[in-house]
């Protein structure tokens, strides 16, 4: 039997807004979230994705969610903090639940700087999700979003989101 190797998405290779398009299609097939983007408020220039998440059994409402996309080959403290002084300067848009998606590597030390800067704001840190963490969800949880959006077979059958260039 031949085997063929399962080569990694190069998000390197993307430009910010278009790695951005790829993280909102794969929540808009993962997630129930109503979601939008805001502006582009982010540090360098990009945009934030918003969502509201349906309230739990135990929840009389729904949450917030800010979406942060950061395609570094290496996300540092010096972005997160950026990012998060960016969300500081928005007037009554504090969001419930904050995920942040990376492009590459995220060290432990910047994960945990993740959550204390989200915690001084009272902001839940869901979760940061690195470069190789989200190849493997996007292959395994939202494979029409990959195929759609990454490996470029465009209409496909089981697409539940169409994004323009």
């Amino acid at each position: 039997m031949h085997r063929m190797p399962i080569g990694r998405i190069h998000f390197e290779d993307l430009g910010g807004h278009a790695f951005e398009r790829i993280v909102y299609a794969y929540l808009a097939y993962t997630t129930e979230w109503e979601l939008s983007w805001l502006g582009e408020s982010g540090s360098d220039g990009g945009r934030d994705i918003w969502g509201i998440m349906p309230p739990s059994p135990l929840e009389e409402s729904p949450k917030t969610v800010c979406v942060f996309c950061a395609n570094y080959r290496s996300l540092d403290k010096q972005k997160l903090e950026e990012d998060f002084r960016s969300l500081d300067m928005r007037v009554n848009a504090r969001p419930d639940h904050l995920m942040v998606f990376c492009g590459g590597k995220v060290s432990n030390t910047v994960r945990d700087h993740a959550s204390t800067l989200a915690a001084k704001r009272g902001i839940k840190l869901i979760r940061i999700v690195s470069g190789a963490e989200f190849e493997t969800e996007l292959r395994t949880r939202a494979r029409a979003a990959y195929d759609d959006l990454v490996a470029g077979k465009a209409g496909c059958e089981n697409s539940k989101v169409t994004l323009l260039a």
